[in-house]
């Protein structure tokens, strides 16, 4: 079952039982904005005995792109207090309960967490703008860690365009680093890297070709970011609490070979991160960027979406 809601000009649908996540953002009439899985293999992992074997990989089979969430492990899969806890964390798939609906907004609950957290999200929309608005909260007695991160995935391609006033960038994985014979996790001021001999690589852009980018941005100017050049020229502006989330994780995935691509994607996920680190919460945990919720406490957020 999905839910849409909306304002006279923008639609919104969402799927409570798939991490509640939002598979569809348009103007009333245009083209879909968020990017969309439109090949039928690799088989959902469900179907298979044991999946794919981790859980990168089932997470991988069953994406549907879209706007995910991450919480409370964002990164790889790793294990913490004797506990596994799976590539991109339990929220980005769990089933969330509808509090209350109505035509322009909806809340949401999930409790389906291997931590005791529970998380309560409010969706409105209102003109060409999406404003969401979460509590965490630590039902026990005990500090709880946790990683936390917005994943939405937008069509990307050579008139593709991100807007940042400003940060440093760590280019945790680069195809074009590569082929320029650099190593990958080099850091540098967004937007441009420049080598010794003077040549560059804009990673404000997305080239005609292949690329494979993870990029994460800190010591951000402003948490707010631009994605320019998505259908009908439309662009969409993400303005977020920099204080939960001071990091932006940029991927693309452009005719990127192997599972589960096989060359047909051509995606960005724009993604306000509580971590730098890629790892997982084990990582946060060793750099001390992994947030800290003490016994009973909450930790309230908000992100903006804004259409023009």
């Amino acid at each position: 079952m999905s839910l849409c809601v909306g304002s006279d000009e923008v639609e919104l649908q969402l799927s409570p039982e798939s991490g509640g996540s939002v598979l569809s953002l348009r103007r009333r009439n245009g083209p879909e904005l968020l990017a969309r899985r439109n090949w039928e293999n690799p088989v959902p992992s469900a179907q298979l005995l044991g999946g794919y074997g981790s859980t990168w990989a089932d997470l991988h089979a069953d994406y549907d792109l879209a706007w995910r969430e991450q919480l409370p492990n964002s990164g790889a899969e790793c294990h913490v207090d004797g506990v596994r806890h799976p590539f991109h964390g339990d929220v980005w798939a769990a089933p969330w309960e509808v509090r209350s609906t109505s035509a322009s907004q909806v809340e949401l609950t999930c409790d389906r967490l291997r931590l005791p957290l529970v998380v309560h999200r409010t969706v409105a929309v209102t003109g060409t703008q999406v404003e969401v608005t979460e509590t965490v909260r630590n039902t026990v007695g005990e500090t709880q860690r946790f990683c936390w991160g917005h994943h939405p995935v937008f069509p990307a391609g050579p008139s593709t365009r991100l807007e940042l006033a400003g940060g440093i960038v760590h280019a945790e994985d680069s195809s074009e680093l590569r082929a320029a014979g650099l190593a990958d996790a080099v850091t540098f001021p967004w937007p441009r890297y420049t080598s010794e001999d003077g040549s560059t690589v804009d990673v404000s852009r997305i080239p005609d070709g292949p690329v494979e980018r993870l990029l994460v941005v800190s010591d951000l100017q402003e948490p707010r970011v631009v994605i320019h050049g998505l259908p009908d020229d439309t662009s969409v502006e993400l303005t977020w609490n920099g204080d939960v989330w001071p990091h932006l994780w940029v991927w693309v995935q452009v005719a990127g070979s192997g599972f589960p691509w096989y060359g047909r994607a051509a995606v960005m996920g724009v993604e306000p991160q509580s971590s730098p680190t890629t790892g997982g919460l084990a990582a946060g945990i060793d750099d001390g960027t992994a947030l800290v919720l003490a016994p009973h406490a909450e930790l309230k957020s908000h992100l903006t979406l804004r259409i023009f």
